[in-house]
């Protein structure tokens, strides 16, 4: 009987994790989306060029530069992405015991991120990126780890944590 609860309590762990997850990752995707959003337009950008260029990644580099590629495709895009993203951190801080380390992964969760895509994917095989402004990519990517991790963290009203 003890192993069934045992199993039962994992699986709840585990569900409560994704959840967080996917609420981390949606509130987190959010803040990201809007700050670049913010940024191209102070460089003179639409404010939805972000969503064209993250819609190219499934319509191709060509829908990027001929003008085909659709704002709403973007927005699928980046809210699987983001999704995906906070449940990845999730279930990497969900046996973590401390606040403060889960803190510190999820900053550099997003460091990481920025690393896979910007100096490793990019090159390889998605050209638009290359020409990022990649100081503010690194910022908006550590946005997103350290405001989806915000709802990973264990603290109760009392501000005592409950790890």
């Amino acid at each position: 009987m003890s192993t069934t609860r045992n199993q039962q309590a994992q699986v709840a762990t585990a569900v409560g994790a994704i959840v967080r997850g996917l609420v981390g990752g949606a509130v987190g995707g959010a803040v990201f989306i809007v700050v670049t959003m913010w940024f191209f337009t102070t460089m003179g950008a639409p404010a939805n060029q972000p969503l064209r260029v993250i819609a190219s990644i499934v319509q191709g580099q060509d829908a990027l530069a001929n003008g085909t590629a659709d704002v709403w495709v973007g927005w699928v895009v980046h809210i699987v992405l983001s999704l995906a993203f906070g449940v990845g951190l999730a279930l990497i801080v969900r046996g973590i015991p401390s606040d403060g380390m889960r803190a510190a992964i999820g900053l550099a969760y997003g460091g990481a991120l920025f690393v896979v895509n910007f100096l490793i994917l990019a090159p390889l095989v998605f050209d638009p990126l290359t020409n990022a402004n990649k100081p503010f990519e690194l910022f908006a990517h550590l946005v997103f780890g350290s405001v989806a991790v915000l709802f990973m963290l264990d603290y109760d009203r009392s501000g005592r944590s409950r790890a």
